[in-house]
């Protein structure tokens, strides 16, 4: 038996594309679908797929590609191509890579996308006036979403940080028919009923009918209808959904949405810290200051205690001297007397007393019981 001819993948995948590229029918042709599953990431270039109903085309369009711009391209959006087809081998996958896109209508659910946003805009329900504040601190984080999804896992993760949050998952569908209302049931309990301080509404990334329920009506307005804040982290950064637009803060991520919160803790426990220790330093400050005050009004006294003192002493002996001045006492001991009748009346003037009246003369030492016997004025 001989030896078979052996070959590499790499062989193989190189001789497919060489065939595909080879190919005229597949080296220039115009393909028309609807696009899902859009994405674009930072290198500029633009990858998606094509679709009807019976088949996919993977879609690669080079940055600076074609005669269109392909900023205009949405999911949903159905569009006519140039391009060809050949095998990127790395991935041993086929795709059309794009040299012009036209645009080819829209589908239905961009339409119905278009349709619904403009309603809700004139209703003012996307309007930034009607955006709740983000709590500073919020301690209970309530999360709308699959309970088996990655989308949790990595926010729990990420909130798994911080020791402070109390999580409550209220869980939910993300996709299929009655995702829609499950969802803004959820909302609306955990807003209703004050169970969360704010709340996360969120999944993975998925094609625009995977993300389609949050697009629904009853979803937008259940956001708006709630008492606490919605963040939304719905899908990749690249979607956007009318939950997003309604949300009082949209996150492109489920990730970013985690980081948000513990970064927002983080600085709200930051700034804690900072007031603590200017309050403690402050305190401190007039702790010492206060100390400082005491120990000069305790100088100031102990100086001050002699010299009033002295000032009192005299001033009690001035005052003595008066009273003393003004004391009868004194003017009785000069030689005078005080003359008062039976009722203890100071008689000051002749006309006072009756001939026979009895009178007390009052001396510095001792006193006379005397009866008037005349009574006159001067001389």
């Amino acid at each position: 038996m001989l030896n078979p001819r052996v070959v590499s993948v790499s062989d193989v995948a190189r001789y497919l594309r060489n065939m595909m590229e080879d190919d005229p029918y597949l080296a220039n042709l115009w393909v028309k679908g609807e696009v899902s599953n859009l994405r674009r990431p930072s290198s500029g270039h633009v990858y998606f797929t094509l679709k009807d109903e019976k088949a996919v085309l993977r879609v690669v369009m080079f940055r600076n590609q074609g005669i269109l711009s392909p900023s205009y391209i949405v999911d949903g959006m159905r569009v006519i191509l140039r391009g060809y087809v050949s095998l990127y081998e790395r991935d041993g996958q086929y795709q059309l890579y794009a040299q012009e896109i036209r645009p080819d209508g829209m589908g239905e659910l961009f339409v119905a996308f278009h349709r619904l946003k403009d309603q809700l805009a004139d209703e003012g329900l996307f309007e930034q006036e009607q955006k709740r504040p983000i709590p500073i601190l919020p301690a209970r984080i309530g999360i709308v979403t699959s309970p088996t999804g990655a989308a949790l896992r990595d926010i729990l993760t990420i909130l798994g940080r911080v020791k402070g949050f109390k999580i409550i998952l209220i869980p939910v569908p993300v996709q299929g028919r009655h995702a829609p209302e499950e969802i803004a049931r959820a909302i609306q309990l955990a807003g209703t009923e004050s169970l969360v301080d704010i709340l996360i509404v969120t999944r993975g990334g998925g094609s625009l009918e995977e993300l389609w329920a949050y697009n629904a009506e009853e979803v937008v307005r259940a956001i708006r209808r709630s008492r606490v804040p919605v963040i939304t982290a719905v899908g990749h950064e690249t979607d956007t959904s009318l939950a997003d637009m309604a949300a009082d803060l949209r996150l492109p991520t489920p990730t970013a949405a985690a980081e948000f919160l513990v970064n927002k803790h983080n600085e709200a426990a930051r700034r804690v810290q900072q007031l603590a220790a200017r309050v403690a330093l402050r305190l401190v400050q007039v702790l010492n200051a206060s100390h400082y005050r005491l120990d000069w009004l305790e100088q100031r006294v102990i100086s001050h205690v002699p010299f009033v003192l002295s000032m009192k002493r005299q001033q009690v002996a001035n005052l003595a001297a008066k009273v003393a001045a003004l004391s009868p006492l004194d003017t009785l001991a000069r030689g005078y007397a005080v003359c008062r009748n039976a009722d203890g009346l100071v008689i000051k003037d002749w006309t006072q007393v009756e001939q026979g009246q009895d009178v007390e003369v009052i001396l510095f030492r001792g006193k006379l019981n005397c009866r008037v016997e005349r009574s006159g004025p001067d001389g």
